[in-house]
């Protein structure tokens, strides 16, 4: 007999008919997310992916390259985005904590509190960075959210919106976690989930999606901007994975 699924799943699975399915996870190595996360600042998957492009092909990623490779070279990647030489300098400080604190393919491996401890170090990297990485590393199957995720689960009555970010982290990402899996090898592959959503876009008008009350429910447009163009299914998918 087929286990029920939980609200999150169900909701999620209707979310994904409007997108057709999650997309793949374009990067999974520690050291080069990190690197994906500092190469630009505020700017779209596109322009990101661009700029990433730019470092790998003059640098092949490789810290030490990026050490000793000229501003120049480095702000032709980073000038995808904005406060290109602010990031030449995350970049430069990357490398260097390569150096120090350690290969991030490695920090993923120690005890779990001590892994999110080193990688914190590095530019750009907080809690919710430090789970990403564990998480698309294999190592922790934990629900890593951005803002907009973490706006996304607050609206649809996951946790609760606090005034510090860190306690509506918590409660979002353990609202949601409660409702994964328990054993992650028995889930049903196709079953999508969510953590990382772009959207804005979202309203109080009702949709009828499954098990979603009056007040948490997103217009259509709403639910078609919530997952277009974003890694949301491919983040959950991992989790299972895991």
């Amino acid at each position: 007999m087929a286990t029920r699924r939980t609200r999150l799943q169900r909701l999620l699975a209707t979310l994904a008919d409007y997108q057709g399915g999650a997309r793949p996870v374009a990067q999974r190595d520690p050291w080069h997310l990190i690197l994906l996360e500092n190469v630009v600042y505020l700017v779209g998957d596109e322009a990101r992916a661009r700029g990433f492009a730019v470092l790998r092909e003059h640098t092949r990623l490789d810290a030490a390259t990026i050490e000793g490779c000229p501003d120049e070279l480095l702000q032709a990647a980073c000038g995808e985005g904005r406060m290109a030489d602010n990031q030449v300098r995350k970049l430069r400080e990357c490398s260097v904590l390569f150096s120090t604190v350690g290969d991030p393919r490695d920090l993923v491996k120690l005890p779990l509190a001590k892994a999110r401890r080193a990688l914190k170090r590095f530019p750009g990297i907080g809690n919710p960075g430090a789970d990403k990485l564990l998480l698309f590393a294999g190592v922790e199957p934990v629900l890593a959210l951005d803002s907009n995720g973490l706006r996304v689960l607050l609206r649809l009555g996951y946790g609760r919106d606090a005034k510090a970010y860190s306690t509506s982290y918590k409660s979002a990402q353990e609202a949601a976690m409660a409702e994964l899996p328990a054993d992650p090898g028995r889930a049903d592959a196709g079953i999508p989930f969510a953590a990382a959503a772009r959207s804005r876009d979202l309203s109080k008008q009702g949709t009828g999606l499954p098990g979603v009350s009056p007040s948490a429910q997103l217009s259509q447009r709403g639910v078609t901007a919530l997952l277009k163009g974003s890694p949301l299914l491919a983040e959950l998918n991992t989790v299972l994975d895991c």
